[in-house]
């Protein structure tokens, strides 16, 4: 399975009550992640998905031209665009 991560990094409170038995050895490595900076938690979360077996790609790897061309960031620096 390869999977790609496109958009900013939020934050939530999470509610302990809403944890289960499979995902709570996460909720360490979550916190951490949370409480670091954009970088640190995005490294934290690729590592719980390569842990799942999953491969995660850069977003050029479906879309050469967001690599390629510099005016295409340029146009979606500074708005407000979601990718789906």
């Amino acid at each position: 399975t390869e999977v790609v991560f496109a958009g900013r990094i939020r934050r939530p409170e999470i509610d302990a009550s809403l944890i289960d038995a499979e995902t709570a050895p996460l909720v360490p490595i979550l916190h951490e992640a949370l409480t670091s900076g954009d970088d640190a938690a995005l490294r934290a979360v690729i590592g719980l998905f390569e842990t799942a077996g999953m491969r995660v790609l850069g977003v050029w790897s479906f879309s050469p031209r967001m690599r390629s061309q510099s005016s295409f960031w340029r146009g979606c620096l500074g708005t407000t665009t979601k990718w789906s």
